[in-house]
């Protein structure tokens, strides 16, 4: 694509107001940096704060922001859907708006992909999730390698790049509850990972709880796989035998 830009980074939010601004500055501080061309796709999630203002001037300040805005709570999964749909960039890029994803890593991410694959992963050096969430990573691991076909090595984060062509691939796909990285999985044929740093949230309070990691490893297994007609037959068929 002639005058392709370089680089989307898609960065769901919701409810951040009091660090989106912070998020950002040192988002495009990187970029600018690194020197290619970008754009930073901001989706907010139904936010119910001042989120909605801190954008508009976020926007006014850089140029190379464009946002979108959900009516409602749809989840992070749905907005980054958003995100991919409306990416221009050869190389697409999933971070947090809370600055775990350290912002000065974003380099190395690039300079993996660069080697020729679809898809790389940050591998953290050392997690700063709370303790449900260490948990439920390692459950989407273990289910992502018999759904997904994961390369047992490989670590699922939610910090990643991945190329236009792998997600062109999904990305208009009727899509009632999506997992993008399971997609991503599916869709690409040389994927990696490269270690970098996992910082604190400057979030005052984790927005994931154990509510929201059942959600997910019950969107997984319900909506992405055949594990629940296995369990059914398995049952039928057991029955059949004890008649």
């Amino acid at each position: 694509m002639k005058n392709q830009i370089f680089l989307s980074v898609i960065i769901p939010t919701l409810n951040s107001e009091n660090y989106i601004s912070k998020t950002i500055s040192k988002i495009v501080n990187e970029l600018e940096k690194i020197g290619y061309t970008y754009e930073l796709i901001i989706i907010n999630d139904g936010s119910t704060d001042a989120t909605k203002i801190k954008i508009s001037e976020l926007k006014k300040k850089y140029e190379n922001i464009r946002s979108f805005e959900f009516i409602k709570n749809y989840g992070q999964h749905a907005a980054i859907l958003c995100g991919i749909r409306k990416a221009k960039g050869k190389y697409l890029i999933n971070m947090d708006d809370d600055l775990q994803n350290p912002p000065q890593e974003i380099y190395k991410l690039i300079n993996k992909i660069e080697e020729g694959y679809d898809l790389v992963f940050a591998n953290f050096k050392k997690k700063n999730h709370n303790v449900i969430k260490n948990i439920g990573s390692k459950f989407v691991n273990s289910i992502s390698k018999y759904i997904f076909k994961k390369p047992s090595h490989i670590k699922i984060s939610n910090f990643r790049i991945f190329t236009d062509e792998v997600s062109n691939k999904f990305k208009n796909m009727n899509i009632k509850s999506p997992y993008i990285a399971g997609y991503l999985l599916l869709y690409s044929n040389k994927i990696s990972q490269i270690e970098t740093n996992h910082d604190k949230s400057i979030s005052a309070k984790s927005s994931y709880n154990l509510r929201k990691t059942l959600s997910l490893l019950s969107n997984i297994i319900f909506n992405h796989s055949v594990i629940p007609i296995s369990l059914i037959s398995i049952t039928i068929n057991n029955y059949s035998i004890s008649k």
